[in-house]
């Protein structure tokens, strides 16, 4: 590999330490170099924005325009990057979009929910390694593991929620105030918190290890590799939820959102992030164990059987599914085996009865 340029270079140009985040990275890189994070820098990091204020869509910790211009100012390289950012979560569950701002599409559309816009911390660990953790970027996460205290999200002095990285923003400190991150104050977290934060945590950082996976068996290489990851993720979620007895409208009436949003999930359809993460907490599952199993084959089978195929005759002798053999032109619209019941519903007639 040939050396780089002088001028292509930063003067200084820290590694990232092993669970930094890309903003705070950013804001350090701001730093080291003597200036508060500017549009200049915005910049000359993404020549084709046109505003500085786009540096906000930094806070989401997700690659825009390709990494734009830092693996070559920083001299870190992409493979390096993605682990401070929420892109080996998202390529769990689908193939990771490239997002360029001047197309306007913004990673908050993706990462709603998972990410939090506004900056929490641990003043303890700031004090001991002055940089901002990946994982306190995340929504679920609420207390410090280490320190056993409360993350902070308001400023001590003037009040306001931190900002993760804009223009006139400087490393560890308040955006509003100037204030010194470090002199947060230390809330202790309750018992309960920090047993829940425990399992919490532990799955979130399975999410962000760009070396785990999900489903083994799809290509990642494969063009259609978003619908192959959604069939045989929302497969394990379908088996997992039959081991409970519970039907799809059961699951969703807990779950508070309608069936429908059960069964795209359950069909490799689309879902949204946060759902992935609330159904598999409904289910009790980890996402170390959701990985590591494999659905049983007669499961498979019995998924590709038409369910009661011997009723499926059109009752109207003028119906062309009414002579056998059944057709799968029939469709069962309930199912309640503890009545001994099925409803039918013929989509060439129109008919329907129940058996």
């Amino acid at each position: 590999m040939a050396e780089p340029w002088f001028f292509q270079v930063y003067p200084c140009h820290p590694a990232p330490y092993p669970d930094e985040c890309l903003s705070g990275y950013l804001l350090r890189l701001a730093q080291a170099n003597s200036f508060v994070f500017s549009g200049e820098l915005v910049r000359d990091l993404f020549p084709t924005w046109q505003r500085a204020a786009q540096a906000a869509l930094l806070r989401w910790e997700y690659p825009m325009d390709a990494w734009g211009r830092i693996p070559q100012r920083t001299q870190v390289p992409p493979s390096r990057l993605k682990k401070m950012t929420m892109l080996p979560w998202v390529e769990k569950f689908r193939a990771a979009p490239v997002l360029s701002r001047p197309n306007y599409l913004g990673p908050g559309r993706i990462l709603y929910g998972i990410v939090s816009p506004h900056l929490q911390v641990c003043p303890l660990c700031l004090q001991r390694q002055p940089y901002i953790r990946l994982i306190w970027r995340l929504l679920p996460v609420r207390a410090c593991l280490r320190h056993h205290g409360l993350l902070q999200s308001h400023c001590h002095q003037c009040g306001s929620l931190l900002s993760v990285i804009g223009v006139n923003h400087r490393h560890l400190h308040c955006a509003a105030c100037d204030a010194d991150l470090r002199q947060l104050p230390v809330v202790d977290a309750p018992e309960d918190v920090l047993d829940t934060q425990r399992q919490c945590q532990a799955g979130l950082q399975f999410l962000l290890d760009p070396g785990t996976t999900l489903a083994n068996q799809v290509d990642p290489d494969s063009e259609n590799r978003t619908r192959a990851l959604g069939k045989a993720i929302g497969l394990k979620f379908r088996y997992l939820r039959t081991q409970t007895g519970l039907s799809t409208e059961e699951t969703a009436q807990r779950l508070g959102v309608l069936g429908s949003t059960v069964s795209s999930l359950e069909t490799g359809k689309y879902a949204s992030l946060p759902f992935y993460l609330a159904y598999l907490a409904y289910l009790s599952c980890t996402w170390a164990d959701f990985a590591a199993f494999d659905v049983p084959q007669t499961f498979v089978q019995e998924l590709d059987t038409i369910p009661h195929l011997q009723l499926r005759l059109c009752r109207d002798p003028e119906c062309s599914n009414h002579q056998p053999p059944p057709s799968s032109l029939v469709h069962v619209t309930k199912d309640i085996p503890d009545r001994k019941l099925v409803r039918l519903l013929c989509t060439a007639f129109g008919w329907g009865a129940d058996r």
